[in-house]
């Protein structure tokens, strides 16, 4: 995250480039925000691609500090620093979502010039409409805050042993059947292993922390990956032998291989039907001592408790019907306040498609996904369209 993005590129439309209904709008923002940018290594000037030589940066040049916001239940958050580092030029540092004391490589900058500059030295206006992001493990953007939240726990798992275990579609009537039978079959060959499995005279016993990831195939068959926090070996027979359900595959793996496991569910991006029909599905579960504990000068949000007597409430909407209301939510910060959440009649990146260019003329671009709203009128085009 320590990468200086361009204001140009949109994070609530990162695949915006390549789709075809916004090229025009792509270029009228670019005329308007100026050429790519970036720091150079020793953030000490900024590069310009359009002008020969560089503009000298004078860190801490009419920075302004903008104050904590309330959240909701006591939490507070952070607008972008501004740093004007010469006329028509502006620097922006996104604070870390997760604490003060992060460090600044978790941090990301974006420079931008020319209008949408502008429009962020004349302030925030009325509020600012962003796209509405949920931490969720559905979500492929509300994913990356679900990793940044567990990073700091995840462990070292350079060496350990990597399981992949997949299902033979002979045996099984559909897609959702195999995963109702293969995850408590999962708990079943750990528990075994944990229990020691005599296999050609020689015992195979392994007590270690594990996780489970669930990725999904184009066909829409789930498949698992786990990973054993051990240097111990399996034999894949014994493996495929105690699983039961199709092949299996025994190797190790580092901690690069790891996190990009975790970066995604479905590499086209498309869940399939029987998982959107569902209200619960556990994407990535690990167990007892697989994850570090938790710092204490961090505490944990409180999990909400169901009142004496009564049941836990499950979810009430299926994972598709989430999605498809998190698809039409933005988040609102009125006047550097508050955020609050707003229902729009279409998803978001629909409008946003649409309205982008006369955004952009208007001034009121401010990059990165943000939308400066001047007047209360200006969000009738995100809630009537």
């Amino acid at each position: 995250m320590s990468a200086t993005d361009h204001i140009g590129g949109s994070r609530c439309s990162p695949d915006w480039p390549a789709r075809k209904p916004v090229l025009p709008t792509i270029t009228a923002v670019a005329a308007a925000t100026g050429p790519l940018s970036r720091w150079s290594a020793a953030r000490e000037q900024y590069l310009d691609s359009s002008k020969a030589g560089k503009i000298e940066a004078r860190p801490g040049q009419d920075r302004i500090s903008s104050p904590s916001i309330s959240v909701g239940s006591g939490q507070s958050a952070k607008m972008p620093s501004i740093e004007r580092m010469a006329p028509g030029l502006v620097r922006l540092a996104f604070p870390s979502r997760n604490s003060e004391a992060a460090e600044p490589e978790h941090k990301r900058e974006v420079i931008i010039s020319g209008l949408a500059a502008r429009a962020w030295e004349d302030g925030p206006g009325i509020g600012v409409l962003s796209e509405f992001c949920p931490a969720s493990w559905h979500d492929p953007r509300g994913l990356r805050k679900v990793l940044r939240r567990i990073m700091s726990r995840l462990p070292d798992v350079a060496g350990a042993l990597f399981l992949t275990l997949t299902f033979d579609r002979k045996l099984f009537a559909d897609a959702g059947s195999a995963h109702d039978t293969g995850r408590p079959q999962i708990r079943k060959v750990m528990d075994k292993l944990r229990q020691g499995v005599t296999w050609n005279a020689k015992l195979y016993e392994i007590d270690a922390g594990y996780c489970v990831k669930v990725e999904f195939h184009n066909d829409d068959w789930p498949h698992y990956h786990l990973i054993v926090l051990t240097r111990r070996y399996v034999p894949v027979e014994l493996l495929a032998e105690l699983w039961g359900n199709g092949i299996c595959h025994v190797r190790r793996i580092n901690n690069h291989r790891f996190h990009y496991l975790l970066k995604y569910v479905t590499k086209s991006g498309r869940y399939p039907d029987w998982v959107l029909g569902r209200k619960r599905l556990r994407v990535f579960q690990p167990s007892h001592g697989f994850m570090k504990p938790t710092d204490a000068a961090v505490p944990e949000r409180p999990k909400p408790k169901a009142a004496p007597g009564q049941p836990r409430k499950r979810a009430s909407y299926t994972i598709g019907q989430r999605l498809h209301r998190w698809s039409r939510m933005a988040l609102y910060n009125e006047n550097g306040r508050f955020y609050r959440t707003i229902l729009l009649a279409r998803p978001f990146r629909e409008l946003f498609d649409v309205l982008v260019l006369s955004i952009a003329e208007g001034n009121r671009y401010l990059g990165n996904g943000f939308i400066k709203i001047n007047q209360a009128r200006e969000l009738i085009p995100w809630l009537l369209t």
